[in-house]
This record gives structure tokens, sequence and C-alpha cells, in this order.
């Protein structure tokens, strides 16, 4: 009895935030938008997704090899689309059905590279992503609002460290708008550490990490409550293949836990997520300074208490699918 009175207690309390608008604000698909962030020191003409960070290799074995004339240059960036089934941060539902479209352009700037391979620090970079969200599904959006269909637009700074060509770091700091008056004014810092064991003798790597994410004081927050700080550790097995001879493409099964009291009000464990993701270049999109890639994918969610109370369905499994496309220039 104790348990089902709590379990209505904590559903009548997030109904009631509900109704005066204290819904968390949320967050930006952070795979997508890290995963860009040092392509360039990837193999030339071929850029993989959605792997927070690519491999440090020159060559990857077997796959073709791409145009060597290819000059390297400190500017590169990434220009993306991506519709969702579900917008879900962090394991929160914040728009549980239609369709999530979610555009972001990220631009980036290699400040140092060393060519020593024993080198301490062999590359830094910083970028600037612009990323926005449009969804089909108005519930979150302020009735009087002209612009309901636009949930959110972000603008994200950050850098990228490589650390003895295995250890990167990469740090985030994020500001967000609703111009659907969903929620207000926002922003919070994301952490990542990833060890990159690729090999050039291997096409499969799992890319061990762990992220730290907190919400900065502000207006609005992506978490339950805030000022609070998310730990997510995860690990990404990955396979490097060729498809009917011709397509290189990217196999990976990223798996994710969501921790933090704090972030879901008084529940250490939000979420686990796993799912597979598949990228494959075009060749026919691609040349010899840009490269295009289909992505696609499905995500499995399981839920904690205070996660799925929040849900609109109150579910604890939710399902996500995901397809896109993107250019890396």
């Amino acid at each position: 009895m104790p348990s089902t009175y709590a379990k209505h207690l904590l559903r009548a309390l997030i109904l009631i935030a509900l109704a005066i608008d204290i819904r968390p604000a949320s967050s930006s698909n952070l795979e997508a938008e890290a995963s860009y962030i040092d392509h360039e020191r990837a193999e030339q003409d071929y850029q993989i997704y959605p792997q927070i960070v690519d491999s440090s290799d020159e060559v990857r074995q077997p796959l073709p090899k791409t145009p060597s004339e290819k000059v390297e240059q400190p500017f590169s960036g990434t220009l993306a689309y991506n519709a969702f089934s579900q917008y879900n941060s962090y394991g929160l539902v914040i728009q549980p059905n239609g369709i999530s479209s979610q555009p972001f352009l990220n631009l980036r700037y290699t400040v140092h590279k060393s060519d020593n391979q024993n080198a301490l620090l062999n590359t830094a970079t910083i970028f600037l992503t612009t990323w926005s969200d449009f969804s089909s599904n108005k519930n979150v959006s302020n009735p009087s609002s002209s612009y309901r269909y636009f949930t959110e637009t972000d603008i994200i700074l950050g850098a990228n460290f490589v650390f003895y060509k295995k250890i990167d770091a990469t740090f985030q700091l994020v500001s967000y708008v609703s111009p659907a008056g969903a929620y207000g004014f926002g922003s919070w810092a994301r952490g990542t550490l990833l060890y990159n064991d690729s090999k050039v003798s291997s096409n499969f790597s799992l890319k061990p990490q762990v992220s730290a994410v907190y919400t900065l004081p502000a207006a609005s927050s992506i978490s339950l409550e805030p000022s609070a700080l998310l730990f997510e550790p995860g690990i990404t097995p990955n396979w490097n293949l060729i498809i009917g001879n011709k397509y290189q493409a990217n196999f990976s099964l990223p798996i994710r836990i969501g921790l933090g009291s704090k972030y879901y009000a008084g529940t250490t464990f939000g979420f686990a997520s796993v799912g597979p993701q598949l990228s494959i270049r075009l060749p026919s999109l691609s040349g010899k300074n840009f490269s295009t890639n289909l992505n696609l994918g499905y995500l499995y969610y399981y839920l904690g208490t205070t996660a799925a109370a929040f849900a609109q369905d109150g579910q604890h499994n939710q399902n996500v699918y995901n397809l896109g496309i993107s250019v890396n220039f």
C-alpha cells in the first residue's frame, strides 16, 4: 500500500508541474552533435556516425582507400538533418509522438595538431554548433505562440582534445530558447571522456566513455530539478563494414545509463538505452572534399521510476526510431 500511494503521489506531483509549466527544457541530441567534432582525424573522405569521436587511425583496412588528393584544412564542418519518432532527453520524454525534425550545423577549427606520435596532446579543436527541434507534436508549446512547431533552438560552444592518440576529452556549453514558448531560456554544460581503442589491424572497437552533465542555474532546466548533475557511463561497440562490395558503412550499438538523484528528482537511476545505428557513405553524393552519409537506427529506453512517471503514457519501455542524412566537409 505505501508503495502504491507513493506512486500515485509522484504522478500527481508531475501532473501539477506540467499544469504550471515547469516542465524541464529538452537537451539537444548530443550523440549526433559530438560525433562530428574531430572527423578530420579520420580517413580523409570517409566520416562515420553516430560515435562520440571517430578513430584516429589514418587507414581503415580492409575499407577501400578514398581519394588521397584532399589536403587537410584547419576548418571542417557538418550539416545534418535527423528525424526522430520521439524527443527523448536523457530518458525524459519531452515529445512522445509525431516526428521531431532536428537539423544542425557544426563548424570546427583545429587550433593544434602535432605530428609527433608520442606527443601528449595530439589535436585541439574548437567548435560552434547551431541545433534546432521542429516537432509535429505541439504538446509542450504555448497555444498563443506563432511558432508552435518550433520547439527549441540551441547555440553550443565547445572544444575537443586528443591525448596520446587514445584519450578524447570533449567539453560543451549549451544555451537554448523555445520559440514555441514551451519553456524559458536555459543553459547547461557537458564533459565527456572517451577511450579510443581503434586499431589499424581491426575493424572493431568498443570506445568506453563517461559523460557528466550539469544544468546551470537559469530560468529553465533540462533536469527535473535545477542545478542538477547527471552521470552517463556508456560503451559503443562498432564495426566498420563494406556493404555490397561498394558502400563503406559503420554499424554501432551504443549503450548508455543515466544516473543522477537530483537530476531525476530523488531517483538515482534515470534510464538505460541500447540500440543499433547504421551509417552508410553515399559515393554518388560524396567527393574529394566532402562525404555524405545516410544514417538510420533504433534506440530502446528503459526508464526509471521518475522518468517513467514523467512520460505521457507512464511506461518504462520507450522505442525511438531515427533517420537522417549528414554532409561532412
